[in-house]
């Protein structure tokens, strides 16, 4: 066993553990901070990030006890300000346990009947962590003739792209959803999602020195 002293929220936590628990079963399972998830089996969804001194840090792949002598701060103790990105982004999110959430809804038609959001027809983005250290991750809805010009968009502004896929097939227009992920301060992560958005509808040109 492995004993561990931190702050965990503006909390001091002393335990004894299993050296080879990871940070996210720790949090969840020993404190019952369940905002905190395993989202995928990749570490790339973000579902799992945390911070420690202020840096975000991915807990589904960091040891708990690397955790020990410093502060962590979970999405319970975590809060994103939603009005400046509502402005910079030109849409109307929703901040729920201190993450921000908002989407775009999309149309086409699937075997002669109209689909939209609800069928996940959308491009939505997700912050979390604080205004100054944030993790945005999210979707692109997107045609395959603007596909190369999205992936360009989202390359310059530094966004990792995680997926490229279907979510429905046989629907007219196709769209393909584009899966990013980023960090930065949240109003600078806004202003990136923002340029790529613009790029979609024509407004911007992605820098030319990307390529795909």
């Amino acid at each position: 066993m492995a004993k561990i002293s931190l702050i965990v929220n503006g909390n001091p936590v002393n335990a004894n553990i299993d050296p080879r628990t990871l940070l996210v079963q720790f949090l969840r399972e020993n404190l019952h901070l369940t905002g905190t998830h395993v989202g995928c089996d990749t570490s790339q969804c973000g579902a799992c990030v945390v911070h420690i001194d202020g840096k975000a840090v991915k807990s589904c792949t960091t040891l708990a006890v690397m955790a020990d002598g410093h502060e962590v701060r979970t999405i319970e103790g975590l809060a994103i300000d939603g009005g400046p990105l509502d402005t910079i982004l030109s849409m109307r999110g929703v901040v729920i346990g201190g993450v921000y959430r908002a989407a775009i809804g999309s149309r086409a038609v699937l075997h002669g009947e109209l689909i939209g959001r609800e069928m996940g027809m959308s491009t939505w983005v997700s912050f979390a962590g604080t205004n100054d250290h944030a993790l945005a991750h999210g979707e692109f809805a997107e045609t395959p003739d603007g596909l190369k010009t999205l992936l360009k968009a989202l390359r310059s502004k530094g966004l990792n792209i995680i997926s490229i896929r279907n979510h429905t097939l046989g629907e007219h227009p196709q769209f393909v959803f584009v899966r990013f992920w980023g960090q930065d301060s949240a109003l600078e992560l806004a202003k990136k999602i923002r340029y790529v958005l613009d790029t979609q509808v024509g407004a911007m040109a992605p820098t030319p020195r990307e390529k795909i």
